[in-house]
């Protein structure tokens, strides 16, 4: 699933930081994506990237051919309205193309929206995300499997990024950052399973003061 820009309604969020790519450049990701990991949705790589619009948008696709389920949360504060469409006729996108039957994407099967729309303290912002799928989902599978990505992004990349400022660190050359990559993992797994209902921030710290406590994590004894 190769992930296109988040277009964005509401001036008071900061805009997403992309990736000025060539033309071709999301098929040549498309095509590498699916040699390392062969079809389907859950070994595609999601790449963010700020490409050239198409001729046509979901709007030029007939409503007879776009699967909707939309979902409704209302949690941290917030209420929030994820609406997704689902076009797996995919003949109908057109976009300029270097020479003649050129092929769009390959292996594309689906062309999916979310349309999220959050209203926090009266206030309310829009923003909307495409996606490009190998595999011909549902819109009501499309929709789980964009929480799955969310999920795997608060569970770990938030974590790494923010508790453990994995950005900050230095190591730059060899297998440095990838070993160390490792141990944080480690590390994670471990003060994740311990029991308890503190953060991991407050784990981490109990167990850089608390040599007993420290041991008892490795052993998985806590």
């Amino acid at each position: 699933m190769v992930k296109t820009p988040n277009t964005r309604h509401s001036k008071s969020r900061r805009e997403p930081v992309t990736i000025e790519l060539e033309p071709g450049e999301v098929s040549r990701i498309a095509e590498e994506t699916e040699a390392a990991g062969g079809p389907g949705a859950e070994a595609a790589a999601q790449q963010a990237a700020q490409v050239s619009q198409p001729d046509t948008t979901e709007a030029d696709a007939p409503a007879a051919e776009l699967d909707r389920w939309d979902t409704t949360d209302g949690e941290h504060g917030r209420i929030e309205v994820r609406r997704h469409a689902v076009s797996r006729e995919v003949a109908w996108l057109s976009s300029a193309r270097r020479f003649p039957g050129e092929p769009r994407f390959p292996g594309l099967a689906a062309i999916a929206m979310v349309e999220a729309e959050v209203e926090r303290n009266v206030q309310t912002s829009r923003e909307r995300r495409y996606f490009l799928s190998s595999a011909a989902l549902d819109a009501r599978l499309f929709a789980h499997a964009v929480r799955c990505h969310w999920h795997v992004e608060n569970r770990l990349h938030w974590v790494m990024d923010v508790v453990s400022h994995d950005d900050l660190c230095r190591l730059r050359s060899g297998c440095g950052p990838q070993n160390m990559a490792i141990v944080r993992h480690i590390a994670m797994n471990l003060l994740r399973a311990a029991p308890g209902k503190q953060s991991f921030a407050v784990r981490r710290k109990k167990a850089s003061w608390n040599t007993d406590y420290l041991e008892a994590i490795i052993r998985q004894e806590a």
